[in-house]
């Protein structure tokens, strides 16, 4: 790969990159509110809750729709049509994602009284946010591969 045309891909990285990062905040901001509401046990904070859940699941739908209709990824099978497979499982993974956010969900509507089931809530979710970042970082493995080890990003550069 020549430097030139490295250069021409970098922005499909720092894009993603940027985009993680944003989806990290919004997790984080989620963390938060349970973690308070778990020192709290304040029953008046699941609608601040579902709120940040409702949020996270618009981001993630919008994320997932811009992969789908070929972003990043696309152009990084174009390149290196052998991370095709790890691309499609990644896609197929969409769905699973966004349908355990909506359990969560689900469950914190109709359970905002009950300490037992937000503390349920709050261990789905963390589980949820493994497996976010398994998913992130499987993406990451793809542009590297496709890219090249030069579209090692310092955190600064997102």
């Amino acid at each position: 790969m020549r430097l030139q045309d490295t250069d021409q891909y970098r922005h499909l990285v720092v894009y993603l990159r940027a985009e993680h990062q944003h989806l990290h905040e919004v997790l984080r901001s989620i963390e938060t509110a349970f973690a308070e509401r778990d020192k709290s046990r304040a029953p008046d904070s699941a609608p601040s809750l579902l709120d940040g859940l409702a949020n996270l699941r618009e981001e993630l739908q919008r994320h997932f729709s811009v992969e789908e209709e070929g972003g990043c990824i696309e152009e990084a099978v174009c390149r290196c049509p052998s991370l095709s497979p790890e691309a499609t499982r990644l896609e197929h993974q969409h769905p699973v994602l966004l349908g355990s956010l909506d359990s969560i969900i689900e469950r914190l509507r109709s359970s905002s009284q009950r300490e037992h089931d937000i503390g349920e809530t709050s261990r789905q979710f963390k589980q949820l946010v493994k497996t976010l970042h398994a998913h992130e970082a499987a993406e990451d493995r793809i542009m590297q591969r496709a890219f090249g080890g030069q579209f090692e990003l310092r955190n600064n550069e997102c």
